[in-house]
Order: structure tokens, then sequence, then C-alpha cells
């Protein structure tokens, strides 16, 4: 699960906390290390490492920004094709529905429809 890519965001769990690929046991028998590997003397410093590491997050978090912003739109479109809703016309007969439940009473034995006979539409 945290190393699956997920496709509302485009990047897996793992990578969106800590800003890399993890190192896997199968990784290390199969010989694919994901780590950078840096040569003798090149090897960044601390500042530079996490200053590399932010540069990597910030990018990371507008990527999965965008993605969800995204992912957001194209499920309400999908949702909202399939919502109709209800179209009443004058003189039509409704019921009143009021959820909120006065004060000190139980909302499961509460009538959450206004009056015992139906409004009209005006």
């Amino acid at each position: 699960y945290r190393t699956a890519f997920h496709e509302s965001s485009g990047y897996s769990p793992f990578r969106v906390n800590f800003g890399r690929s993890p190192l896997l046991p199968i990784d290390i028998a199969v010989g694919q290390l994901n780590a950078q590997v840096y040569e003798e003397g090149e090897e960044p410093t601390v500042p530079q490492y996490v200053e590399a590491l932010n540069k990597s997050l910030r990018k990371i978090f507008s990527d999965v920004r965008e993605q969800l912003a995204s992912a957001h739109d194209r499920s309400k479109k999908r949702y909202d094709k399939s919502v109709s809703g209800e179209k009443f016309v004058v003189g039509d007969q409704v019921w009143l529905f009021v959820p909120a439940v006065k004060q000190g009473r139980t909302k499961k034995l509460a009538s959450l429809w206004r009056d015992l006979t139906p409004w009209l539409i005006v």
C-alpha cells in the first residue's frame, strides 16, 4: 500500500512523506537499488541534502495538490451526471424537512418534518 502509486495523487504515500522512493528488501535481493549513489567526494553536505529534499517535497506537494484538484473535479462531474434535483411547480404540496432538534430532545424520537400537514408551493 505505502509503495503503490495512487491514481488520485500520482505518487506513492511513501514518496509523498519522505521525498524519495523506498529501499525495499526485494530491491536489495535482486540488486536494483533505487537509492542515489554518490561517488566519493561528491556526497552532499547536510545543508545541501536538506535543501534538495525540501525542493523535492515542495514539488511533490504542489503536484499532489494539482492532481487532487483534478481528481475532485472529475469525481464531481461524474456525480453530477447521475443526480437531478427535484422540480417543484406552483401548487405542489410538499413536506418541510427541518433537521434541527430542540435542545434536550433526542433525534431518534424527534419528528424532523414540520407539522403534520403538507406545505403549499406558492
